[in-house]
């Protein structure tokens, strides 16, 4: 059908405002499982994907194996490119691990141009019968006669000299060798910053120094990144929606493994008649479902059912590079069922997450982690409700010593909390002795033995307050692996829920370095550590206590025995309400009493300190 000139324009106008129906409109994908090309109809993924793109300077892309992200990616940019003004020109350069990789995304790009028709072409010469001038058309560049370019390189921190471009691809983002990915984009900052768009694509592949940095700054909001993620079963070639075999929804037990239920849906994803609806896949997902189809199952088989092999390439799951602490499974069981957002943030930078006010009659134990000063270093700071075992308020921000003892001050009074705070580097002991400069209660404070903690065992401020042998605070080092083993342990038997994803985030490059349990290099711990201190001292201090309030009662009863006193019940009601009862004789010379009582009457103190009016 021919057009007039007037209809050309319009649907040259058209192509450049909607790129979905321009793509859609003119050009055709290869359909490898009929062979040959037909038209290029993009699934609802797939046009959000070029909705994004169209919207956002930076987006940064997961995908599964096979998901045809790299093919509508170059549709998208070859429609940006050749319908662009000579006002507003494209330069594109085309980044990855190897150029010949580079270099077969170009070709894509270059082969959607081929398909547009003529017409659009405004700035063609007479005479040519290609969009390219032939003096700028190679494998690895090219250029259109609207001043449009294409460029592919090998991806380093030279692959820019000489090259201005206004939009960066990065393909197989997580794959570049080395620092190589990293060195590349920062050098590509200065064209970025000045109006300039990028766009990640990838599949997992660890913790590399590029993708998965960039892709998890993003999920925390510390990035300009927009997130765009695709799952398998999302592509309708993979779901069985295509060939009606559909797909099945298998649940499995956590301890064993074995299939509790499965849910078999023959019409996947054709609307509400389906067993499990399209509508209701990502609760399925939450509620602990696993999704299956042939080709999700041929796939496993062609990954010779490597794990690993499968959370990255199938799943999408950022699987570490070294043996992980934290089995991937028991993350991904926190991030379904405890992880949520707070429901606000405090203090003055707002790093302080809030999900649980303080409820009288539980007991918390808030931990500590200070920096150590350097620029990269942040402070942690997690409370735990030892009466639920959920996690209710959490800090990670860059902030002094003394800074954070005013933050452990506050919440912890706000929440009458137990302290522990890791004193094995020297940080930690400034912020103990603000805590009692502050006026903390001591009986409040977690004590460790001083051998071994070289820098506070001359500290004569900290010394000043030792009690029995004991320093206030906790030496991390010492009880390092014992610490670790009961945090792994916490959450692989889910008594500690993690609220943060924050804290979640931690899980993922926890690793195991030359047998040694510590974060990936450029990563952090602060929090998960904290979350571990908090574990630990519930697993000794409270070893004797966290059976029952039955137990309590019988300690208090015992006490009762020693006073030996007809006003006892007066007496009790009054230590267990203030800690002490110093007008009482009987008690004053009864000194095992006052000792145990000072040592474990936080635990029954009945929020004494608990602030029903925060300020």
């Amino acid at each position: 059908m021919s057009l007039t000139k007037t209809q050309m324009l319009y649907e040259i106008g058209k192509s450049i405002k909607d790129p979905i129906y321009a793509i859609e409109s003119y050009l055709e994908t290869e359909d490898r499982t009929q062979g040959g090309f037909v038209p290029f109809k993009l699934f609802p993924r797939q046009k959000e994907l070029v909705e994004a793109y169209r919207v956002n300077d930076h987006n940064i892309v997961m995908k599964p194996r096979q998901a045809g992200i790299s093919t509508t990616t170059a549709a998208y940019l070859a429609i940006l490119t050749a319908l662009a003004s000579d006002k507003s020109t494209q330069k594109i350069l085309v980044a990855a691990n190897k150029q010949e990789t580079a270099k077969e995304f170009l070709k894509k790009i270059r082969d959607f141009t081929t398909q547009l028709p003529s017409w659009m072409d405004v700035y063609r010469p007479a005479g040519s019968e290609t969009w390219f001038d032939p003096e700028k058309n190679s494998s690895s560049h090219y250029k259109l006669w609207n001043g449009s370019e294409v460029k592919a390189v090998a991806s380093s921190k030279d692959a820019l000299r000489g090259y201005t471009p206004s939009c960066i691809v990065v393909d197989e983002a997580a794959f570049i060798e080395g620092n190589k990915g990293e060195e590349f984009y920062t050098a590509a900052q200065p064209s970025l910053s000045t109006g300039g768009r990028s766009i990640l694509i990838s599949t997992p592949n660890g913790h590399d120094p590029l993708y998965h940095k960039a892709y998890t700054t993003a999920e925390r909001g510390k990035n300009n990144f927009n997130i765009v993620s695709m799952k398998w079963y999302e592509d309708p070639r993979y779901n069985g929606k295509n060939d009606g075999s559909g797909m099945s929804w298998i649940l499995r037990d956590e301890k064993s493994g074995d299939v509790v239920e499965e849910i078999v849906d023959p019409k996947s994803g054709f609307g509400e008649d389906s067993t499990v609806p399209e509508s209701r896949w990502d609760e399925m997902i939450k509620n602990g479902y696993t999704p299956r189809s042939k080709w999700f199952d041929d796939m496993c088989a062609q990954l010779n059912h490597n794990t690993r092999s499968i959370a990255q390439e199938l799943l999408c799951s950022f699987v570490g590079s070294g043996d992980n602490v934290i089995d991937d499974k028991y993350k991904t069981r926190q991030e379904r069922d405890n992880v949520r957002e707070p429901i606000r943030k405090e203090w003055v930078d707002g790093n302080m997450w809030i999900w649980e006010d303080p409820i009288e009659g539980h007991q918390y134990i808030l931990a500590a982690d200070p920096s150590s000063g350097s620029s990269d270093d942040f402070a942690g700071l997690v409370i735990w409700d030892f009466t639920t075992g959920n996690q209710v308020a959490e800090y990670h921000g860059k902030v002094a010593p003394d800074v954070l003892g005013e933050i452990c001050k506050y919440y912890g009074e706000s929440y009458n909390a137990f302290i522990v705070v890791d004193i094995t580097g020297g940080w930690g002991a400034s912020v103990v002795l603000k805590l009692i400069e502050l006026g903390y209660p001591k009986k409040n404070l977690y004590y460790d033995v001083t051998v071994g903690i070289d820098s506070v065992e001359n500290n004569k401020a900290l010394q000043k307050h030792m009690d029995r042998g004991k320093l206030p605070g906790l030496n991390f080092q010492k009880n390092r692996n014992t610490i670790v083993s009961k945090l792994e342990e916490a959450i692989r038997m889910d008594s500690f829920k993690i609220r943060s994803k924050r804290a979640l985030m931690e899980i993922e490059t926890f690793v195991f370095i030359g047998g040694r349990a510590d974060h990936m290099k450029g990563y952090h711990d602060d929090l998960l550590m904290s979350i571990a201190m908090c574990c630990f001292v519930a697993a000794t201090s409270f070893k004797d206590l966290e059976k029952s309030k039955g137990q309590a009662k019988a300690m208090v009863s015992s006490w009762s025995v020693h006073v030996g006193n007809a006003e006892d019940d007066d007496i009790l009601s009054e230590v267990i309400n203030t800690g002490f009862y110093t007008d009482n004789e009987s008690l004053k010379k009864n000194k095992q009493t006052l000792t145990q009582t000072q040592e474990h009457m936080w635990l029954f103190s009945g929020m004494a300190g608990f602030k029903k009016n925060r300020k």
